[in-house]
């Protein structure tokens, strides 16, 4: 799998230690006490710059490698801030090694579903944990590193029991380093600046090393006291011997006060140098790296390889960054000062240096370093037009980090005007369910496109043009199906499809969710078993897997309302194993599927398995995904607490439900909350909560329909039956029957035998508090046979002993045709608590229901009386507001109590006893 940096390939100059030209001092008595601590999880160099820090590690590295370790190397820079290109760096360090190393961390990285910090940093743990060799990790310039997210993935690997994994660090400082700790356990050692100050061997030794003039033993040891063995003090003195002619005069004015780098430098170096190499060095400081042709380009000299050959001749504090000598980079300390002497002589020129390193760069697609070079030329316009220009990478590689950091940089007014980096801001803010920054990203957009030029001379030409409306409106839709206004994103969803020729596989695909999500939630499944597989496949195809996820938790919610739980729990399950192998078992995007898949293993009765699926998310927010996530997550809670009789705990559930749905304006995880809230109200007995709820709602104006509409949603439903509910508790089934005979027939009219249930069990409260108890059990029967396969038992039980009697006295009735029905009922009733079954209930070869049934119900003569008149079953059914099934149902139970066969033999029949005229 190809690792990628924000707009290329990794930096594979910070994979291996700066070298310079001429030979190292050997730190034999360092070497040998960082050897020894080098088992150990930490061996720390701490120390200001210039102390040597860089050559003792590299020296350690080379000794490691000898010794035939795997050892890693890499130099930290200001851009490793983020944490994914940390890790992307951390891996390919790790595999430059030698060792075959992180492909799990580096799939979650390139899952495109922004994976936390956290999963990220479990994943790494994980594949440390797995190494069977040891590992040696050199992290260089760590004082650079101030991201919160980095420094505590560092700081769980130096905790964590990971016997074979060993980090050698150089830092300015300790940098929050567990140090101590580490310290207490004997497992790690800190090298400072006084260990790392030269002895007078090792000072004369890098004396006759570097110097073109020898020292009496006594200059020597004189020069090393005077410097105190800093090793970069330590240098400039020698390049500044090699320039004098009175070495014991220049000996006699160095003293302690020419420590100040600054001035020495520009005192004794580089007024020394000739006047073209003084320049080079100063305008080539501004890069942190640079090759011949960078250096070239940005300095206008065409000898910028001798001059570069010259500074390695004279050991200028330059190192090399890779095995041919093709990129370098100065000591920092020799940088810094370099940066200072620039601006202070030659200002002007600063910005036009910069200008030429951000071209060359963007040239040879190196955007994020002329992003940063833009910015310092201060050339704010070209580092939003590069940042616009490298935004999709970035956000491709996961550093959205590195995205939001540069684009808080720019001015407001700027960034409205770059449409690439507003849809990839927006896309992130729409996952992260900051819907109002989306908004105002979009709007911007929006009037930012409306006013772009396209042709000669524009930033977009007409198939750029074409495609940014495209990802625009997709956004749109995206925006509102996120937010849940299905309503609203099931026209964009159309709209788009009709007029976009974007062939583009991710936005197909998830267009095409859209639309199953949007149609699911008007009570339309029908295409589902079609499309679902087909959207799945473009979503492998674009490359997008993490849109799987997304995919399968919406089929699965689709199938689970066409009544087939078994297709909805393969789609729950996919979800969740592609969700975990991208993002780990921790992550959100595992965690939406999960709480989808236990209000499924819920609805089934596996109480257990819910409760253990949810549990291991319970850490996680819930603002992610669909709002089908936190409906699943906070209503099973609550109801299973319910069950367990913690009163509490199942009111603190839906309450933190409402409180997500508050804050992001989600009337259908509220609505689902509400009804919830009444259902356990009156089950507990708390009838006037339940009702004084329903009264807030009227008087805010919640309920104003009823009914179902063209346009009904469950949000609706829910309404109704949370309004149904309280009538009924109430003594009012009168006016509850119509609604819940309207919604009943709209839900099963199309197909939706999970919906259809939800509005079939609180019907049959109504209809038997009128006496109709056979329209009850009728309405009960259909709702039983109409799944596609056994299963649905919640919605049965959470009635229940109104439930529990009802189906009792169903299946008393059944007769010896309906095995089918008298089995479903069997497999139902040992779900039900023994306090809702009757006391004599007799259930040793099956349940035998002890209600007593009418020879004929009131609504069984109205059906016989209308069939009389010469009415068919569909004008009969039309007639009193059923459905033509439940119309079917009654027929099966007069011919049992007639014992006749056909309906002509019936109407006779009743004909002959006067109950039909």
């Amino acid at each position: 799998m190809r690792l990628q940096s924000s707009h290329g390939e990794i930096q594979q100059t910070k994979l291996i230690p700066p070298s310079k030209n001429s030979a190292l001092v050997v730190r034999a008595r360092l070497l040998s006490c960082a050897l020894d601590a080098a088992g150990g999880r930490l061996l720390l160099i701490n120390a200001a710059a210039g102390y040597g820090k860089t050559s003792v590690l590299a020296q350690v590295h080379q000794a490691l490698r000898e010794r035939g370790q795997h050892v890693a190397w890499l130099s930290l820079d200001e851009a490793d801030n983020d944490h994914t290109r940390f890790l992307l760096h951390w891996v390919q360090a790790l595999r430059k090694s030698g060792l075959r190393f992180g492909t799990a961390v580096v799939r979650l990285l390139a899952s495109g579903g922004q994976p936390s910090p956290a999963v990220l940093r479990t994943s790494l743990l994980n594949a440390l944990a797995a190494l069977d060799q040891d590992l040696f990790l050199v992290l260089d310039d760590y004082h650079l590193i101030t991201d919160a997210e980095v420094r505590q993935t560092l700081a769980a690997v130096l905790l964590a029991p990971l016997a074979r994994v060993h980090l050698l660090i150089g830092s300015r400082s300790r940098n929050e380093l567990p140090l101590n700790r580490l310290l207490a356990l004997s497992q790690a050692l800190e090298i400072d600046a006084l260990q790392l100050a030269f002895s007078d061997t090792e000072a004369r030794d890098f004396i006759e090393a570097t110097s073109t003039r020898s020292l009496e033993p006594a200059q020597a040891a004189r020069l090393r006291e005077q410097t105190e063995g800093w090793a970069a003090s330590l240098q400039l003195a020698v390049i500044a011997l090699n320039a004098v002619d009175d070495v014991a005069g220049f000996l006699d004015a160095f003293s302690g006060e020419s420590r100040e780098v600054g001035e020495f430098l520009g005192e004794q170096v580089l007024s020394r140098l000739a006047p073209p190499l003084q320049q080079f060095l100063m305008e080539s400081a501004i890069l942190k790296r640079f090759n011949t042709g960078l250096v070239q380009a940005v300095t206008g000299r065409s000898d910028s390889r001798q001059l570069l050959d010259e500074l390695e001749a004279r050991n200028l504090f330059i190192f090399s960054l890779d095995d041919r000598r093709n990129w370098y980079r100065y000591h920092h300390l020799f940088a810094d000062f370099l940066q200072r002497r620039l601006r202070d002589r030659h200002g002007s020129r600063w910005q036009t240096l910069h200008r030429r390193a951000a071209d060359w760069l963007t040239a040879n697609g190196l955007a994020t370093e002329a992003i940063e070079h833009a910015f310092l030329a201060e050339d704010v316009e070209r580092a939003g037009q590069l940042l616009d220009a490298a935004c999709v990478e970035l956000f491709a590689s996961g550093q959205i980090h590195t995205l939001h950091r540069h684009a808080a940089r720019l001015p407001r007014d700027m960034l409205r005007r770059l449409p690439r980096l507003q849809l990839e801001l927006t896309w992130d803010y729409e996952l992260q369910w900051r819907f109002a920054e989306a908004r105002t990203a979009l709007s911007d957009v929006r009037a930012t496109l409306e006013q772009a030029q396209v042709g000669e001379g524009a930033v977009l030409d007409a198939a750029q043009m074409r495609f940014m409306r495209s990802k625009l409106a997709h956004r749109e839709l995206m925006l509102d199906l996120l937010a849940d206004r299905l309503p609203q994103a099931h026209d964009l969803a159309q709209k788009w499809l009709a007029e976009t020729p974007d062939d583009d596989p991710f936005m197909q695909a998830s267009v095409g969710t859209t639309l199953m999500q949007a149609q699911r939630e008007r009570y339309d499944c029908e295409g589902a078993p079609l499309q679902a597989p087909m959207l799945h496949r473009q979503f492998v195809e674009g490359g997008a897997h993490y849109g799987t996820v997304f995919h399968d938790s919406v089929a699965g919610l689709t199938f689970f309302m066409r009544g087939d739980l078994d297709a909805a729990e393969h789609a729950y399950e996919r979800a969740r194993r592609t969700g975990t192998a991208l993002q780990g078992q921790d992550s959100r995007l595992a965690a939406m599927p999960t709480a989808m898949l236990a209000a499924l293993r819920y609805e089934r009765g596996d109480l257990e398995r819910a409760r253990s699926l949810l549990r291991e998310h319970s850490f996680l927010l819930a603002d992610f995904g669909f709002c089908d996530h936190p409906i699943a997550r906070f209503l099973t809670a609550s109801r299973l607490a319910w069950i367990d009789g913690q009163a509490d705990e199942a009111i603190d559930a839906l309450e933190a439900g409402s409180h997500v749905a508050e804050r992001h304006g989600m009337q259908r995880l509220q609505a689902a909350v509400w009804h919830e809230r009444v259902r356990q109200a009156i089950a507990d007995g708390r009838s006037t909560q339940a009702a004084a709820l329903m009264a807030d709602l009227e008087r805010r104006g919640v309920l104003s329909s009823l009914a179902p509409g063209e346009a009904a949603c469950s949000t609706d439903e829910m309404l109704a039956l949370a309004w149904a509910r309280v009538r009924i508790d109430g003594g009012d089934a009168h006016a509850a029957l119509p609604v819940l005979q309207r919604w009943y027939q709209y839900a099963a009219q199309r197909r939706c035998p999970q919906a259809a249930l939800r509005i079939a069990v609180v019907l049959a409260r109504a209809q038997a508090q009128l006496g109709d108890t056979g329209a009850a059990q009728a309405t009960v029967a259909e709702c039983l046979l109409a799944s596609r396969q056994d299963g649905f038992v919640r919605s049965f039980v959470d009635e229940g002993a109104f439930m529990a009697t009802t189906l009792l006295g169903l299946r008393s009735a059944a007769g010896a045709s309906d095995r089918e029905l008298r089995e479903r009922i069997d497999r139902l009733l040992p779900h039900f608590p023994d306090a809702s079954l009757p006391a004599d209930d007799n259930t040793a070869g099956g349940r035998v229901g002890l209600l007593e049934v009418d020879p004929l119900s009131a609504r069984e003569l109205e059906i016989l009386r209308l069939t009389a008149q010469g009415m068919a079953t569909s004008d009969v059914s039309c007639a009193l507001g059923l459905s033509a099934t439940t119309v079917k149902w009654y027929w099966q139970r007069i011919f049992s109590k007639l014992q006749v066969h056909r309906r002509f033999d019936a109407v006779k029949l009743a004909r002959d006893h006067g109950w039909v005229a």
